[in-house]
């Protein structure tokens, strides 16, 4: 499940607050933990991210609500990357350190650029599976944001030569050209915002050299502790391929064999986005597709091993799962 910090979220909240809406009854109706949100270190699902642009944009009637949060960024909201970027020498180190970091932002949306001879060009990818019905909202926020970093970190009202998105256009456009002050085209092949590319070699605005070198080092580390952002769900997962064989994966076993209370488990789960019945979920259908596909072991000797109590409700499940019974899966598995 990709995942986004909190302090991109915190920016929709408070830009939605700006706009007369009770933020407490937005995070009440995502069903945010309003104490994940306090700490900026604290990541929650992509997908929340997306519904709560989408919410705002319902109860606002503002279709461009996400260029309003763009709008609104700050460097800040980037958490270690913001500070890494407000202090880098130039642009052309800005780009380069912000290709690299990116992930420490999220996991749902990938940041990259091409140099040309005329352009730099920011491509704003949405790669996570489960923000496709948000698509759109997250590509104009993303976009916007992109454009006020340029302006603040460089101190200039630098302005895009044009912006693309590929989603269709808008009935008002005229928020879209306020703010980026070029050309705005829809139904394009991707997203991207175009600059000079003689803004690479701007300096940044009161960059601090020292300053630079200590986040470039705190980025680094926290990059590297990425991969051990999901810790509570990587045990969880460990305990329950244990269980599953003896049909006592449950909630309470698996936290007893951890020795957390269950309440304690599932906060720690819903910090890294996750629940328990996700998990479980996740597990089961791992290993069934590694039992189909390297094994000779009999379907309904399987569907016990997952802890179903009848092979028909693995069929099922299997089924829902992957769109194919078990055993279409394992025929073309071994095909």
């Amino acid at each position: 499940m990709a995942q986004v910090t909190v302090s991109i979220v915190n920016l929709v909240l408070r830009t939605a607050d700006q706009l007369g809406l009770d933020k407490n009854l937005l995070i009440k109706q995502l069903g945010i933990d309003n104490d994940v949100l306090q700490k900026s270190e604290n990541y929650i699902p992509c997908s929340v991210h997306g519904k709560l642009l989408e919410l705002v944009v319902q109860k606002t009637g503002l279709s461009h609500f996400p260029i309003e949060c763009g709008r609104n960024f700050e460097p800040g909201n980037l958490n270690i990357l913001g500070y890494l970027i407000s202090n880098a020498p130039n642009m052309r180190a800005a780009y380069n350190f912000g290709a690299r970091f990116d992930q420490i932002v999220g996991d749902g949306m990938k940041f990259s650029f091409e140099e040309t001879e005329e352009y730099i060009i920011n491509y704003v990818d949405v790669t996570a599976p489960e923000l496709e019905p948000y698509k759109r909202y997250c590509a104009e926020a993303c976009t916007a944001q992109v454009a006020t970093l340029k302006r603040q970190v460089i101190g200039k009202d630098i302005n895009p030569v044009k912006v693309h998105f590929q989603h269709s256009e808008p009935k008002n456009l005229q928020p879209y050209l306020d703010f980026f002050k070029c050309d705005v085209m829809f139904d394009q092949e991707r997203n991207c915002i175009f600059f000079p590319v003689s803004i690479m070699d701007e300096p940044i605005s009161h960059a601090n050299p020292d300053l630079f070198i200590m986040f470039q080092k705190y980025a680094e580390d926290t990059l590297e502790n990425i991969g051990t952002r999901n810790l509570i769900t990587q045990a969880v997962s460990k305990t329950l391929i244990e269980l599953l064989p003896t049909n006592n994966a449950t909630l309470e076993i698996v936290a007893n064999r951890m020795a957390v209370g269950i309440r304690t488990l599932q906060r720690q789960l819903k910090l890294e986005g996750n629940t328990f019945n996700e998990v479980l979920k996740k597990v089961r259908k791992e290993m069934a597709e590694r039992q189909l596909q390297n094994s000779t072991i009999p379907i309904s000797e399987i569907s016990y091993l997952l802890g179903f109590s009848e092979p028909s409700i693995f069929h099922r499940s299997f089924k829902k799962w992957t769109g194919q019974t078990p055993g279409d899966f394992r025929q073309r598995a071994l095909a």
